[in-house]
């Protein structure tokens, strides 16, 4: 996770931002959540229960240490593990490509 200025300068993170997302490369299969690598596994999404893996992203007033008012780029990264066929299985783990978002303060 990234914010960049309209410099393209990377804008500093608060104490929150630099916990959101400090063990994505750490996340390599399944097994890993249950050694509790990942916080974000132990919660679930109430309303989708059985499916639900995640939290929501805070606001990046909260995340990053924004100074000045101006047009900013959030750039993010999502994994997931895909449902397998088979019931109660976890299937093949997916990274997606960086995606980057207008944000304005």
């Amino acid at each position: 996770m990234q914010l960049l200025d309209a410099k393209a300068k990377l804008v500093r993170r608060t104490k929150q931002g630099r916990i959101v997302g400090s063990k994505f490369d750490r996340l390599k299969a399944y097994s890993d959540t249950r050694m509790n690598i990942m916080p974000v596994f132990q919660q679930g999404y109430e309303g989708c229960p059985p499916f639900g893996v995640g939290t929501f992203v805070s606001p990046p007033v909260e995340l990053f240490d924004i100074k000045e008012s101006g047009s900013y780029v959030l750039k993010l990264e999502f994994q997931i593990f895909a449902l397998a066929k088979k019931r109660n299985a976890i299937g093949k783990f997916i990274r997606f490509q960086p995606i980057a978002l207008a944000v304005d303060k």
